[in-house]
Parts: C-alpha cells; sequence; structure tokens
C-alpha cells in the first residue's frame, strides 16, 4: 500500500486516512473484541489513554503510517503528528468493538446458545482478569456503561482522548509554536489546500518543529542551547518565529508577504509576533499559498547553507 502512495502524492492525506481505515484497520484488528480486553496497556509510566494507545503494538503500524503520509521524521512528535491529521488512535476502536460485542452476547445471543451461557457465568461469578471483568475494568475508566449506544461509547472515548492529547502537546517543550497555532485536534485544511507536495511538506515541518533549525537540529547533535544561534543573525536563537519575522537572509521575501498582509488586512501590522504567528499558520486560499510559499522559498536558502 505505500508502495502506491509514494507513487500517487497526488492523494490526500484524509483520503490516505480514509483507505487506512478501509483496508488496513479491519486486518489489523481482527479479533479485537477477544483479545483487546487481555492487552496490557497500562505500563509503567502510562498515566492516560495518550500513553496507553502508544502501547498497542498495531497503533505504532498507524502513527508511522500517518508520519510518512506527511512526509516527517520518524522521531516527530506522535501528539503533533496525529493532531494535524485529526487521527484518532485504534485503541478506541478496540475498545468500542468489544463494547459492543458485550451488547451482542448480552442482548442479542440466544438464552439456551453457549455464548449467552458462558458470558452470563463470567457475570455472576467474577472470575479474576477474565475476559468479561477486564472489559468492565476498561469501560469504566472512561464513565462508559453497558447500556451506552455506539455514538455515546465513540463520544466519550474522543473526548477522553482530546483531553489528554491536549495535556500531552502542552507538555512537550520541543512543540513551543505548536502550542500556539494548534488547539483543537482536527484535520488540518492546509494539507488539502497546499497543492505543491514540497511546499506542503516543509510547512508541515515548520509547524510540527521537524525542521533544519538549529532550535531543533541542535537538540540531535548535543548543542548547547545557548549556541543554536541564527548563522546570519549575532546572538539570535535560530526558532520558528525568528524564521519567520527576523532572520535578515529572507528579508526580501518576507517584506513581500508582509506587505501582502498588511494591504489585506488593515489589523495585520497591529499585531504581535505572537498573534501574527496563530494568523500566519492558520491561513487558507489565497493567504495561504503566499505565505506556504515564503516558507518554502526561506527553508530552500536555508538549507542550500547547512
Amino acid at each position: 500500500m505505500l508502495s502506491i502512495i509514494w507513487r500517487f502524492y497526488c492523494i490526500p492525506q484524509n483520503v490516505l486516512l480514509k483507505l487506512f481505515e478501509s483496508l488496513v484497520s479491519p486486518i489489523a484488528l481482527y479479533g479485537c473484541e477477544i483479545w483487546g480486553p487481555y492487552i496490557n496497556i497500562e505500563r509503567k509510566n502510562s498515566k492516560d489513554i495518550f500513553d496507553w494507545s502508544n502501547n498497542l503494538i498495531c497503533q505504532k503500524l498507524h502513527t508511522q503510517f500517518c508520519k510518512q503520509i506527511l512526509q516527517v521524521n520518524k522521531k516527530s512528535s506522535t501528539a503533533a503528528v496525529l493532531g494535524e491529521l485529526g487521527a484518532y488512535p485504534l485503541l478506541l476502536k478496540v475498545i468500542g468493538l468489544t463494547h459492543r460485542y458485550l451488547k451482542r452476547l448480552l442482548y442479542k445471543s440466544r438464552k439456551d446458545s453457549l455464548a449467552y451461557t458462558a458470558i452470563t457465568d463470567l457475570m455472576n461469578n467474577q472470575y479474576h482478569f477474565s475476559w468479561y471483568q477486564n472489559v468492565l475494568n476498561i469501560t469504566t475508566k472512561f464513565g462508559i456503561n453497558i447500556n451506552d449506544s455506539n455514538a455515546t461509547v465513540k463520544k466519550k472515548l474522543r473526548n477522553a482522548y482530546k483531553t489528554a492529547w491536549l495535556t500531552h502537546k502542552n507538555d512537550n517543550k520541543k512543540l513551543t509554536i505548536y502550542n500556539i497555532i494548534k488547539t483543537n485536534f482536527e484535520y488540518e485544511p492546509y494539507l488539502n489546500q497546499i497543492k505543491n507536495k514540497s511546499t506542503r511538506k516543509i510547512f508541515t515541518k515548520l509547524r510540527v518543529s521537524d525542521h533544519i533549525l538549529l532550535i531543533e537540529k541542535g537538540r540531535h547533535t548535543k548543542l548547547d542551547y545557548s549556541k543554536r544561534t541564527c548563522p546570519h543573525c549575532t546572538d539570535a536563537l535560530e526558532d520558528e518565529f525568528h524564521f519567520i519575522f527576523d532572520c535578515v537572509r529572507y528579508q526580501n521575501d518576507r517584506n513581500k508577504i508582509m506587505t501582502y498582509m498588511n494591504n489585506k488586512y488593515k489589523h495585520f501590522q497591529a499585531l504581535s509576533d505572537h498573534n501574527k504567528c496563530i494568523y500566519l499558520m492558520n491561513l487558507e486560499g489565497e493567504d495561504l499559498k503566499q505565505f506556504s510559499e515564503f516558507c518554502h522559498k526561506s527553508y530552500q536558502i536555508r538549507s542550500s547553507f547547512g
């Protein structure tokens, strides 16, 4: 499947996600109603559903897929990658399918069937670490009741995950700019609106801090934080804000995009760099095209001098 993706980059990421859900998820989650309650998701240092979902083996496949279709490094932030795509982890589906299966056993099995006899025996005797007891332990964590509808279960799980995702995103110190520009767990419109795949790739990298600026590159080379300065600007930390607003190397192209924004939006010039960043990173249409092309051109210049 991935070989097809690399040949046809024109396929939008939201369509690729649907292909994964239709073609890969059913195989990865086959029989999860049975094995799902037995997985050891609560490992050491796992504190919430975000951590638990990452401990699921098949989630590693899903996360890898998401990073590949965004064309970011495999070590880039999982919270940022899933947040850009609005891609909920497979664990939510495992829990939802297991809850649905339990309801089917209780309410749709014939009273004289072996399945109904088995589930009632598990309920009445409450065997330690039984399938039924494990299902109850998992669903109770998220306030899920046996009679909840499928839609209600889905909503509760998604709300729990979004809360955990927001916490992990905000706690990640490398996601300085992402924590400013991203507040909602949802698919980003720019992924479909930026048609040039190289421009889209660089725009994503800047958003999720998977770039070559020294603020990030220095983390991997163990460079002291105070020495992650811009090659062209004296004693200026080379981070995303410096790249977008200050570096003298990109001044001519920056003047063009800032003039464009100031002329089109009279309030733009009065905004702080913090608020300008939020505004610029969430543009749409022609405005997005203009700004993403500035980022692409400037990034290429930055790449040329290492």
